[in-house]
This record gives C-alpha cells, structure tokens and sequence, in this order.
C-alpha cells in the first residue's frame, strides 16, 4: 500500500471515528437538554405559584387593611347611632387623607337594626356619600331581598344560641358584622345579633385599571414577561372580572399554567380596650385576614397562562431551539472536520501533481539543454567541420529548434504565473479572427510538420472580431493546435473553425473551434483536464511531452476574456474537440480600429 493509499485511509478512519464521537456526544446532549428542561419546567412552575400566592397575599391583604382601618373599636362602638356616624366618617376621612386606595371601595352601607316596644323589628340601609362626607338612608336594592330577609329573621329572633352569619351573595361586595362592646368578653364570633353590618363594595373599575395591572407588574417582576391572567367570579366563570390584554379576550379557563383564589376576606376581630388605654390585638395564633391558602378559596379566580400556550410550550420550544442549536454545532464542527480533511486531500493531491509537474519540468528542460550543450561541445571541439556548410546549418538548425523548445515552456510558465496572479489580459484591442487563427497556425508550424496532419481551416462569412489581448489569444490558440498536433496525429487531420454563435442570454460570441480525430480523451477526465498540473492516462502511458499547465492557461486566457471553454469527443470517444466562445468586440471599437488602420 502506497503512501497516498494509506493517508487516505487514515483520513476515513479519523472521519469514522469523529462521526461517532458525534453521534454519542449528540445523543448524551440531548439527554442532558432533556433534564435541563424538566428542571427548568418544575423550576417555572414553583416560582409561579409562589408569585402567585405573594399577589393573593397582597390583593386580600390590601382590602383587608382598607376595611380594618374603617371599622370600629373598642370604646367607638360604644353610644348611640349619631356617635357612630361620626366615627365612621372619622374614620373614612383619616383613611381617604393617607391617599392608600382611595377609591378601593364603590360603597360603604351600614345595616342597622331598629328595635322599637311592642313593633315589628325592622333594618334600614344608611350610605356612606363620599361627597358630602355623611350617611344618608337608602331603599334596600332588590339583589339583597335574601339578606335582607335573612337579617330581619336572626334580629326578630328570640334565640340566644349560635347563629350562621348572613351571606350577600354579591361576588364584589363584603358584609362585616359589629357586635356591641362589652369588657371583658374574649373576642371572636359571638353567640349574639350584631349591632349593625357593614357592606363594602369594591370598585370594579378600580380594580381593573389601578390595582391588579400594579399586582400584574409585580409578577412580571418576579416571573419574566409574557404571561396573560384573567380574574373571573368562582361561582360564574362567565363573569370576567379582569384581563390582561383585553385587545384578545381569549379566555384562559382550565388552560391555566398556575391559578389562586383572590378575595378571601375574613372579618377582623374587634379589639378590645386594655387596662390602661389602646386596645388590645386579636391573639396571636389567629392568622390574619387574606391569608388562606390555594385556588379552592375566593370568591374570584386568578387564572395564568404563559403566552406560548403554557409554561409545557414554553419549555419543549426552548428544548426544541436547544436542540437545533446543539445539532447545527455538531454539524458544523463535522462539515468543518470533512472540508479540512477534503481540503488536505486535495492539497496533498496537489502536491503530488507539483512534484510530477517538477519532474516534467526537469525532463523537459534537461532534454534540450542537453542537445544545446552537446552541439556548443561539437563545435567548439572540431567534431564538427567549419568548412562543411551543410553540418553547420543542420547543428544551427538544432540548437535553434532546441531553443525555441525551452522559449515556448519559459513562456507557459510565465503565462500561468501571470494568469495566478490575475494578469492572463494585459491590453484589449480588436482581433481579426483570421488574423489570429493565421499567426497561430504559423507558431506551430514545425510542430503541424512533425506530426504530419493535414489542417484545414475556415472562417464563416460575417465573424466579427474580437475583443481582446492579441497575444493572450494566440497562445491560447497555438497551445489547442500543439496538443491537436501531439494527440490526434494518429488521426492525420486537425481543423480550425471560426463563425458566431449565441452564448448565454442569447449574446452574441465568437466561437473557435479545434478538432482532430485522434484517440479522443475519456469521458471521466474531461472535467479534470483544465486543472493546473493534470495530465491524462494516455498522455503519461504515451510518455508524450508536457507540463499539465497548457489546457489550465487557456481556460484562464479565455475565461479572462468573458468567454468559455468546452471539450468533447465523439462516438466512442474518437476524435477530440475544443469549443471556444469569446464576445466580440464593441462596433465603435471596431469602427476605430478600422480609421486607425486605413
């Protein structure tokens, strides 16, 4: 096995065994992403409900804190109803002056028993009227006739027991009893008919537009952006009480990432005063109002739901992306390992042809300079008679031959290293295709005389001229009819053609053609002849002379020039033909040229 077999193995093999690693390395990737995810799922969860227990805290605690601090007290619900009016407004006004939500409440309505000798007893409505800061009556609403009747039933009541305290029905509204003062009694729920009630009403509105969007913020804060809530009464989900992005109501319901219960508010205990002045705190052991637990308890219902369609979403899009992202990695770095391993192949490819390209070189130059040396030696020497003509002229012919030899491989050369370096075209001007095709015919007339081919050449009526470096395009041309002469002299026939022809887009092109019928060239290395370096099978089996550079010069002079090359051969693969299409030279170009001629 050679040296380039067994450095193209181990580059299969170091691709096999990256490819593997990959393939492992992808597979524990997406395991690990996979936990990652499952963490970070239990992790968005917790953190929701936490935040959303803190806003339930915060909503029940912040009416439970505004009905606290208008209710009364210890010696304040002591005297008569006028006392207590004042109180009450005492109390509204101090709690209206600290500017703490104070629109929280749409009505304050105290329900007072009235209890006369010998009449029915009966219950009035007095309003709190924010305005005139004074309670007016009112006629009991007909959406409290069950409290209404409920009330007048434990109050006409002769019963002293235990007594199940009236509910109001009303998702907005909270009745708090207050149960007459009496020192000494523990605090708690008392056995007795209250004193009076108080209802308060929340504002709706102020709810939705100032209160929950301020808790809504807080839990961006807390959990990130991108969640909807919506708040809906418990006993009609159809109520919606509030949403978060009202320009798309769409209801959240069971789809719910976290729900909690909001306004769960307990009646405070009424302190009472302490020996000495102030009045003494609830005990300790009570938890304070607002503070239940879960979304079982409320009458309304917080429901959240991540903008993805749930936190579920949320997660396995974000598993997906890091996904996508780890595989475009690992592809990556694969097409990056395939093209440094492609590129190192070609590289040690090219390497091999430099060398053949050195070797040929060496041949080739080795060859003439030999014969050169060997005629000077001849001469110089007396080998050869000055007095004899006819000797004389056939070494002057030699040399001369052997000269132009290493004049045409210096020129190649050249003209490759100059095309490297982008400068195949140095000057364009107008070229007569018969022009063209007559010098190149005559460069390579010793080598047509060599080979013995019979060349025909043509131009079609109405071939326009080209537009190029004269030079560049007789070595292009001269190279074609060289390696005609070298490949197809078994074929004794080379022709040249020149007519227009239509190029891409239907643009006009001068088309040159070179053909000889010799063997041909195989179809799998029509694709590889104009690469720098490249010679065919048959040229190294034939041990016919040459470089590799000619053909890669050519395309380079022509492609330089806006044209194409192609190649092809015939039935089985007899016969080689070269296509060129080259622009042709502007009309005022032409036109110039031809003043500047006559």
């Amino acid at each position: 096995m050679n040296r380039f077999k067994r450095q193209a193995l181990y580059s299969w093999a170091f691709i096999g065994t990256l490819t593997a690693l990959s393939v492992l390395l992808a597979v524990l990737q997406y395991r690990w992403i996979g936990e990652v995810s499952r963490a970070e799922q239990d992790r968005l969860k917790a953190g929701l409900h936490t935040a959303l227990e803190r806003l339930r805290g915060e909503f029940n605690g912040n009416i439970s804190q505004a009905t606290s601090a208008l209710m009364l007290s210890g010696g304040e619900i002591s005297g008569n109803d006028a006392d207590r009016d004042q109180a009450y407004l005492e109390k509204f006004k101090n709690w209206r002056d600290t500017g703490r939500q104070e629109r929280l409440f749409a009505s304050i309505t105290r329900i007072i028993p009235v209890a006369e000798p010998n009449k029915e007893a009966t219950v009035i409505l007095r309003l709190l009227d924010q305005h005139q800061m004074s309670f007016r009556p009112i006629e009991w609403p007909a959406n409290w006739s069950a409290l209404h009747e409920e009330i007048l039933r434990q109050v006409s009541s002769d019963d002293d027991g235990p007594r199940r305290p009236p509910s109001m029905g009303e998702f907005d509204s909270i009745l708090f009893p207050v149960f007459p003062d009496r020192p000494g009694e523990p605090p708690g729920p008392r056995s007795r008919t209250p004193l009076e009630w108080i209802v308060f009403e929340v504002d709706l509105n102020y709810v939705r537009s100032v209160l929950m969007p301020e808790l809504m913020d807080r839990l961006t804060r807390a959990v990130g952006p991108g969640f909807d809530a919506e708040v809906v009464s418990r006993n009609d989900a159809s109520v919606v009480i509030f949403q978060s992005d009202p320009e798309h109501p769409e209801r959240i319901g069971a789809a719910a990432d976290a729900q909690v219960g909001l306004f769960d508010i307990q009646p405070r205990p009424q302190r009472r005063p302490m020996r000495g002045g102030g009045d003494r705190e609830p005990p300790p052991d009570r938890p304070p109002p607002g503070n239940g637990g879960g979304p079982d308890r409320g009458r309304w219902l917080l429901s959240v739901r991540h903008q993805s369609g749930s936190l579920d979403a949320l997660v396995a899009s974000t598993r997906l992306k890091n996904i996508a992202v780890t595989t475009a990695v690992l592809a990556l770095m694969l097409m990056t390992i395939a093209a440094l391993v492609r590129f190192t192949r070609r590289a040690q490819a090219l390497s091999a042809l430099q060398m053949q390209f050195v070797a040929s070189v060496s041949h080739e130059l080795r060859t003439p300079l030999t014969v050169i040396r060997t005629a000077a030696h001849n001469i110089s020497t007396g080998v050869v008679k000055t007095g004899d003509p006819n000797q004389l002229q056939r070494y002057g012919r030699l040399i001369g031959g052997q000269t132009e030899k290493l004049t045409a491989l210096v020129e190649q050369v050249l003209g490759f290293a100059n095309s490297e370096s982008g400068r195949a075209v140095y000057k364009r001007d107008p070229v007569e295709v018969e022009s063209l095709i007559q010098h190149a015919l005559a460069d390579c007339a010793s080598v047509l005389a060599e080979s013995r081919c019979t060349v025909e050449s043509s131009i079609a009526p109405g071939t326009m001229a080209l537009w190029g470096d004269a030079t560049a395009l007789r070595h292009a041309l001269q190279n074609l009819i060289t390696n005609a002469a070298k490949y197809g002299a078994d074929g004794q026939w080379i022709g040249v053609t020149a007519s227009m022809a239509k190029g891409k887009k239907d643009q006009p092109m001068v088309e040159i053609r070179v053909a000889d019928r010799g063997a041909g060239i195989p179809a799998e290395e029509c694709t590889q002849i104009f690469e720098p370096f490249f010679r065919g099978r048959r040229a190294i089996d034939d041990q016919v002379h040459g470089t590799g550079l000619g053909l890669a010069l050519v395309k380079r002079i022509v492609e330089a020039h806006g044209g194409t090359i192609g190649v092809g051969s015939g039935p089985d693969n007899r016969g080689t033909e070269f296509t060129l299409q080259i622009p042709p030279a502007p009309p005022e170009q032409v036109d110039e040229f031809a003043d500047i001629t006559n």
